[in-house]
């Protein structure tokens, strides 16, 4: 037994050593176990901001996707109202012409039987 209790104090001073490590590196695996769970609550939260910003942007892209087929339906539609009325005023063009022109001949006609020369017309 002397040999036991003479490596006693050195025995007992390595495990007091050993104590204090196991105590900072239990200290340490605490503090890193908060430092842990404070970034993985950083992360869930940023995780969520980013699906509510994803959110956000996904309908704002089918609002927009929307109003510009509305907008394109819309100009389509005056394309094609502007085509008609043009091809509208170009037939009443044509038909005011024609009218103008016998208008013209019917006045030369009259004034022709009343007994007058016409010198000059304007469709001539």
């Amino acid at each position: 037994m002397l040999g036991v209790d003479s490596a006693g104090p050195a025995r007992e001073a390595e495990l007091q050593g050993d104590e204090g490590r196991l105590q900072a590196t239990g200290e340490r695996a605490q503090s890193s176990d908060r430092e842990l769970h404070t970034a993985s609550e950083g992360a869930a939260q940023l995780q969520d901001a980013n699906e509510a910003a994803l959110a956000e942007a996904a309908q704002a892209r089918d609002a927009h996707t929307e109003q510009a087929q509305q907008l394109g339906d819309a100009a389509a539609q005056r394309e094609e109202d502007v085509n008609s009325l043009a091809d509208q005023l170009r037939a009443w063009a044509s038909a005011h012409a024609q009218a103008r022109r016998q208008a013209i001949a019917a006045t030369e006609q009259r004034l022709q039987s009343e007994g007058r020369t016409v010198v000059r017309s304007s469709e001539r």
